[in-house]
Order: C-alpha cells, then sequence, then structure tokens
C-alpha cells in the first residue's frame, strides 16, 4: 500500500495479519503528495519494485523503496501534476498536469 502525506513523505506499507507495517519512507516533494502509482507487475525489470508519485511542487519522481530513495526526479511541469499512468508493456510514463489556460 502506498500513501503520500502534505509533508511530501511517500510512504510503502505491507498489510498483514498483524496489522500495518511501514516498510519505508521517503522525503520526495516540497510540498503535497498528489498521486502515487506501483509499478505493474510486467514492468521491466529495473522499474518493477518502483512507485510514481506526483506532488504539487511539480515534480513526478520514480521511487526505489528498495532502496529508500528517489532514484529519478522528472522536473519542468509547469503546473501541478494530476494524474499519472505507466504502461510497463512499452516502458512508458504518462504525466497530465492540471489544465489550464492564458489567464491561469
Amino acid at each position: 500500500v502506498l500513501s503520500g502525506g502534505e509533508d511530501g513523505e511517500v510512504r510503502v506499507w505491507a498489510l498483514g495479519p498483524g496489522g500495518c507495517r511501514r516498510l519505508c519512507a521517503v522525503s520526495a516533494h516540497n510540498g503535497p503528495v498528489f498521486a502515487a502509482l506501483e509499478a505493474s507487475p510486467s514492468s521491466s525489470k529495473c522499474w518493477a519494485q518502483c512507485v510514481v508519485t506526483a506532488g504539487d511542487d511539480g515534480l513526478v519522481n520514480i521511487i526505489s523503496p528498495e532502496h529508500g530513495q528517489v532514484v529519478r526526479a522528472l522536473p519542468g511541469h509547469v503546473r501541478r501534476p494530476s494524474q499519472i499512468r505507466w504502461d510497463a508493456g512499452r516502458n512508458l510514463l504518462g504525466c497530465f498536469c492540471q489544465g489550464g489556460g492564458e489567464d491561469e
């Protein structure tokens, strides 16, 4: 299970019969986390254990819970990324930002 907080931290949890146990916490964003997505099991081996997050800081980050760190930061979004999609079959990552016009 993934969770992201207003503090920019992304947490990975294991759920079991004894309850919930935190596996890792990574400070991934300077501000709230708005989306988090696990890689598909069919992802290429190097990305299979990673998660992708989008934050209010305009970053999309690829995080390795195994190593407890951001392994790729994808900056440059003018507006807050609001959705992320991972196409594991083609190794593509899509990021969709809040709408916008010239007046925003």
